[in-house]
Order: C-alpha cells, then sequence, then structure tokens
C-alpha cells in the first residue's frame, strides 16, 4: 500500500538542518513518505546528515541539478514524483509539530476540503498571523474558507496539506528570484475548497538560517516581477470584482509596500522609481476600485507612486506611515462608507489581532 501523504523538501547545501525537518514529519501516525530533493548539491554529505534517517523506507532521496538558485525547481520535480493522494512542502530548516499532518487530514476528512492551510509558528515563539480570518473561526466555528472574506490573498505561501486533485498541473513560478509560491497559492485559495483551522498544529519555522532568500538583496525588478503574473487575466479570481479587490489590495500592501520599505529613501529614485511606478499603475489599473479599501495614509503612499510626485525619502515615509496602525489616516478610508469592507484597515487589522491572539 502507498503512503498517504508525500512530503516534497528540497536541500540546496549539507548544512542545512535537513534530519529535523525529515524527524519532524516522520513524527505521525498516517502513512507518509519523505520526498528529499537534493538540489545542485552532492547527495552523500545530505545522506551523511540524515544519519538513520537515510535508511528508513518512509524517506527517498532524489537527485536533481538545474544550476538555478532558486527553490522553485526542485520543489516542483518532488510534486512531479509524488503519487500520494496529499502533498506537503517543508523547508529544508522548518518542522511540522508533531501529529500535524494527522491532524490536517482529520480536517481535510471533516470538511471535504481540498487544501488544509497550516498555522505558522515561529522557533522563538511568535505565531503568523495570516491568513487574518473571519472572527467566527477562533471561537469554535469551523468552516470552509471565503477565499475573499477569510482574506486569504494574504498567506502568501502554500504550506499544510494539499490533494494532487486540488493542485493539478499548478507548480511554483520558476524565473523568480522571490515570490515564486504565490501565483500557486492565489490559484489554490481561489479555486479549491480551503480550511484554515488557527488552533491545529502547527508548521514550525526556524530562524537560524542566514542564506534564506527572505534575508537576500534584490533589485526592483526581481522584488516585484511576480506582479505581472499576478495581473494574468487568466487567474481565477480576475472573474470578480470582489476577488481582484481582495487580490491587487494586499499586492499594493505587500509587495510595493515592502518593496519600498525594504530600501532607504535614496534607492527610491531614478530607474528604480520608475519601475516601481511602471508596477504600481498596473496594479491599479487592472482593478481601480481597490484604493476605495485603502486607508488614507496607504492611499496618499500609492498615489505619491503613481503621481510620480513622491520619491526619496519622502516615500520611504509614507511607507512606513502606511504600514503602522496609529493614527486614524492609518484606519479611516477615503470614503467612509468602504470602512468596514473586509479588505479595509479597520476589518484587516482586528482580524490579524484576534488571529495573532486566540490562534495556536
Amino acid at each position: 500500500m502507498g503512503s498517504v501523504v508525500d512530503v516534497v523538501i528540497a536541500v540546496h547545501t549539507p548544512e542545512r538542518p535537513i534530519e529535523r525537518a525529515v524527524a519532524s514529519v516522520l513524527e505521525n501516525e498516517c502513512d507518509v513518505r519523505v520526498l528529499v530533493v537534493v538540489h545542485n548539491t552532492e547527495v552523500d554529505p545530505i545522506r551523511d546528515r540524515l544519519g538513520v534517517l537515510a535508511a528508513d523506507p518512509r524517506v527517498r532521496l532524489l537527485e536533481f541539478n538545474d544550476g538555478v538558485k532558486s527553490p522553485a525547481g526542485p520543489m516542483n520535480y518532488g510534486f512531479d514524483q509524488a503519487d500520494a493522494p496529499w502533498v506537503s512542502l517543508v523547508g529544508s530548516d522548518d518542522a511540522l509539530e508533531p501529529g500535524a499532518l494527522d491532524q490536517w487530514l482529520a480536517l481535510a476528512k471533516k470538511h471535504q476540503a481540498g487544501v488544509v492551510i497550516a498555522p505558522i509558528r515561529f522557533n522563538h515563539g511568535a505565531v503568523f498571523s495570516y491568513p487574518p480570518v473571519r472572527p467566527g473561526w477562533l471561537f469554535g466555528r469551523e468552516r470552509v474558507c471565503d477565499p475573499v472574506l477569510d482574506r486569504l490573498s494574504y498567506r502568501v505561501a502554500p504550506l499544510g496539506l494539499i490533494s494532487r486533485e486540488a493542485l493539478a498541473d499548478y507548480r511554483l513560478e520558476m524565473g523568480l528570484a522571490t515570490g515564486e509560491d504565490q501565483p500557486l497559492s492565489l490559484r489554490l485559495w481561489f479555486s479549491s475548497r480551503v480550511v484554515f483551522a488557527p488552533r491545529s498544529r502547527c508548521y514550525v519555522g526556524f530562524e537560524d538560517q542566514t542564506d534564506r532568500v527572505t534575508y537576500t538583496s534584490r533589485s526592483f525588478t526581481e522584488d516585484l516581477a511576480v506582479v505581472s503574473l499576478l495581473l494574468d487575466p487568466k487567474m481565477p479570481y480576475f472573474g470578480s470584482r470582489a476577488s481582484r479587490v481582495a487580490v491587487f489590495s494586499q499586492v499594493l500592501r505587500q509587495v510595493v509596500g515592502n518593496t519600498v520599505l525594504l530600501r532607504s529613501g535614496g534607492q527610491l529614485e531614478g530607474d528604480e522609481f520608475l519601475e516601481l511606478q511602471r508596477v504600481t499603475r498596473l496594479v491599479v489599473a487592472a482593478e481601480p476600485s481597490v484604493l476605495r479599501v485603502l486607508s488614507r495614509a496607504e492611499a496618499q503612499f500609492v498615489g505619491g507612486i503613481v503621481s510620480g510626485e513622491v520619491r526619496g525619502d519622502a516615500l520611504h515615509k509614507l511607507a512606513a506611515r502606511a504600514n503602522r496602525f496609529t493614527g486614524l489616516d492609518t484606519v479611516l478610508t477615503s470614503n467612509l462608507k468602504h470602512l468596514l469592507h473586509p479588505q479595509a484597515p479597520l476589518r484587516l487589522r482586528i482580524a490579524q489581532l484576534l488571529v495573532q491572539r486566540f490562534g495556536k
């Protein structure tokens, strides 16, 4: 009998604590198989690092060499090799809480879901509060997620459990320096029956590795390249205005906003600013009503980019102001009739706080 869950783990260097990730996956009662994709590095050092785990019949080492410094290739290769009804992915420096897969499988069966989104806990104890679902989730009312009302677009990583039927031919995007998982996640959220249980057992993110993509310096073009894929009319959310607003408000806040916040004012000039402006204009043009759900501070930030009237340090200050929740202009929308919109700051921030406070 084959496995029920195939877990894909891509490892790029023998310095990664791959044994921690693999051991955590095996701490489940369900029939599980671990596909360790050894990416652009020698297999023997990885096998040595795994020790006795490498001899476990549930562990399979796969070689994959593409010469590309991206997790997309090896993860996609692992998905292609998976033949279990369910698949999951784990970073080589991360882990699962004991019994997590068993609990996620039970949730999927209970709700007849194709995807279970895992809550994320970091090794220092903090809980990642995305997606910021409606409060009913936190007080015993389990239900299948609504991708718009439960703001699933804020969860950009497909960590948890995915049925092979839901995964279909969807894969991580090749050729991106960052954001390769966001198009896949959005396709899953808007085309599948999705469950998120904030109190279920967690995916554990460790921050003891210094070479993670998150901490890598990149160009504006690299950071913003994913946006063109999210503007593809073939994406499953494009047929609904509410869905476009949900996705593009997240893009403006997190992709565009964070691109500015991670840079100094001196970097927000010249050609770099023009690329930022070009991408931001495309997002707004794809759904102009997205501006209605932004806070006044956020609208001022986006407007400054679109008009080209604010650059450098002034733009960085606007981005920092828009990212805080410290004054009326960071809460109120330009037109108060949109104040209680699901994507507006007031309900979004309250949901974030509640998930973080009453979740796992």
